[in-house]
């Protein structure tokens, strides 16, 4: 049993930084309580940066790349980081789930930190 962790991304060189680093923190977390994850953000960046490419240029391979993982995962957990209700991607991946009978589950950092509200439900 997995789950897929979505978070915002796009925005500025520092925006970007700052999400990844917060998405690393909070995938840590859920990880050390024991909670199986795989971050589409951390992943896509990981390969992003190492190999040098314009996302932009890739954007619809990663899109069907993330649409897999969610289709095979138990569940969507949806960090709720500043931009998340704005994120294109996000909202395609939480329709994406939905249609396919996958839980959808929004979570601020201070659920994952204090485990409180549907924290609770993949403990």
């Amino acid at each position: 049993m997995f789950y897929c962790v979505a978070s915002p991304y796009s925005g500025t060189e520092e925006v970007q930084k700052e999400r990844v680093e917060e998405t690393a923190r909070l995938t840590f977390e859920l990880i050390k309580m024991g909670i199986h994850v795989f971050s589409l953000t951390l992943h896509n960046d990981a390969v992003f940066t190492i190999n040098q490419v314009n996302k932009a240029d890739y954007a619809q391979q990663f899109a069907k790349n993330a649409n897999a993982i969610i289709l095979q995962s138990n569940g969507l957990i949806v960090l709720k980081l500043s931009g998340w209700e704005n994120s294109h991607g996000i909202q395609v991946e939480m329709e994406r789930a939905q249609k396919n009978g996958i839980p959808v589950i929004k979570l601020s950092p201070e659920d994952i930190l204090n485990r409180r509200g549907d924290m609770l439900k993949l403990l």
